[in-house]
């Protein structure tokens, strides 16, 4: 899952929960009812600059209880979450660029 609203109350690089807070919902959302950040279940082998609304991405949810493989810029990384019950969203910078290679749980 991918979130193109990053807000200061959802820290500077993590944030532990299903959704990330209220507060990252535009005020003119929340007036509408909305009450989730925008977040976005990305399908393997696509891009989020595909959707219109995504082209911005500011951060990726690492799920509870699994591994994620990721490349980023470049560089693999694994974030292992085996046996850590919540999800954990991860910040990323506009010039980085990360690609999920593979999800395991």
């Amino acid at each position: 899952m991918i979130t193109n609203n990053w807000c200061a109350e959802a820290g500077t690089i993590t944030y532990t929960g299903e959704f990330l807070p209220t507060a990252c919902v535009p005020v003119a959302n929340r007036q509408n009812g909305y009450t989730f950040p925008a977040s976005f279940t990305l399908q393997p082998g696509r891009r989020s600059n595909e959707y219109p609304k995504y082209y911005d991405t500011d951060g990726i949810r690492l799920p509870a209880n699994c591994i994620t493989d990721v490349v980023i810029d470049g560089n693999g990384v694994r974030y292992d979450r085996q046996g850590i019950s919540t999800h954990q969203w991860r910040k990323f910078s506009n010039s980085q660029t990360w690609v999920v290679t593979g999800i395991y749980c």
